[in-house]
């Protein structure tokens, strides 16, 4: 199992990571923007939302076109925004029918493949959310905010095209799913329920130890574990 790394603005090497995501970055100086250019370039995934790369450190507006620096990697540019609550996407699944909300970027495709254009006469001929090959990489945009359960779907779909050996788990919060070794190499899965109702993991693994009870566990067995409860399981 891979975990997650939140990296502060400051990093400048990203070769580590099968994939970075960058929600909203308004604020990027050229050293970052560079950064994140030359990761995709070598073979990274990069999944960036509107607003990103809009200002400098100074929060002063880039004048070229937006995203600044990022237009080759993402394939596209824009000029203008919009807010209209309640307009929807049309596009591939699972994008197609989310109810976009508080911000969308007019895109104006320049390689990029469309993924999702919006569902309005006056805005359809401009994409909302995109994908584009750069350099050894690949690069996706979401032009706008949109309904939670489509945004999970998709981003999901580009996990597994950035991590085709790996397949998330359907368990999201309030069940959390962590791992790690222990001092004799054994792996030890940490089952975490992060509220006040019951909640229950399908365990995925080989024969095993649960070792809050000290019970056997096997593959497809259910655990159960009471409100903010943990169970910690070592193969």
């Amino acid at each position: 199992m891979r975990s997650t790394d939140f990296l502060p603005s400051t990093t400048r090497d990203f070769r580590a990571y099968d994939l970075v995501l960058v929600p909203a970055l308004y604020t990027a100086e050229e050293g970052l923007i560079d950064a994140l250019r030359q990761y995709v370039a070598d073979g990274g995934h990069l999944l960036a939302t509107f607003k990103t790369a809009f200002t400098d450190e100074n929060v002063q507006v880039y004048h070229d076109e937006q995203p600044h620096g990022l237009t080759e990697v993402f394939g596209l540019h824009y000029q203008e925004f919009t807010i209209s609550p309640g307009m929807k996407l049309r596009g591939e699944k699972p994008l197609d029918g989310a109810s976009c909300s508080d911000w969308e970027e007019l895109l104006i495709p320049d390689m990029a493949k469309v993924l999702a254009s919006y569902d309005n006469p006056a805005w359809q001929s401009y994409a909302a959310v995109t994908e584009n090959p750069y350099g050894k990489g690949r690069a996706w945009y979401l032009g706008c905010y949109f309904s939670p359960d489509h945004l999970e779907q998709f981003v999901r779909e580009v996990v597994v095209k950035a991590l085709p050996a790996i397949r998330p788990h359907e368990e999201v919060f309030p069940r959390i799913i962590r791992s790690g070794y222990n001092e004799s190499g054994h792996r030890l899965t940490y089952y975490l329920n992060y509220s006040a109702q019951q909640q229950s993991f399908v365990y995925a693994g080989e024969a095993a130890m649960e070792l809050t009870t000290g019970r056997e566990v096997s593959y497809g067995e259910r655990l159960v574990l009471e409100p903010w409860g943990v169970q910690i399981v070592e193969q």
